[in-house]
């Protein structure tokens, strides 16, 4: 992988009217190595949808996003590296990433896309 850095949206601060860019910040940070049972995905494409605002206010069906941490969000992502059985680089995979380039996801978190994988 030629890749280094890992672009990273926090949501810094919890909007309190209109959402503006002020409330994220870019950042760069190391790519993250998976662990056993884990896989290394690269964000192609990050689901952008209502909930998000949802997430950012309170615990949902999900944990709310805390300031100055990795926005939540799924996407449809590209296994780089896999130290699960259960994929394979390559696999074109569906997860809770947030919204960064890279993320290690257990593989369990993570489903095959029909079609767009080995």
């Amino acid at each position: 992988m030629s890749d280094t850095v890992n672009r990273q949206i926090l949501l810094v601060e919890k909007p309190t009217g209109k959402l503006g860019q002020e409330h994220f910040k870019l950042v760069t940070g190391a790519v993250p190595e998976p662990k056993d049972g884990e896989a290394l995905v690269r964000t192609r494409y990050i689901s952008l949808d209502a909930a998000n605002r949802a997430w950012m206010h309170g615990a949902t069906y999900r944990a709310a996003v805390e300031a100055n941490t990795v926005m939540a969000g799924g996407s449809i992502a590209e296994v780089v590296a896999s130290k699960s059985p259960a994929l394979a680089p390559g696999d074109i995979v569906f997860g809770d990433t947030g919204w960064q380039d890279y993320a290690a996801v257990p593989a369990k978190h993570l489903t095959r896309c029909p079609g767009w994988s080995r």
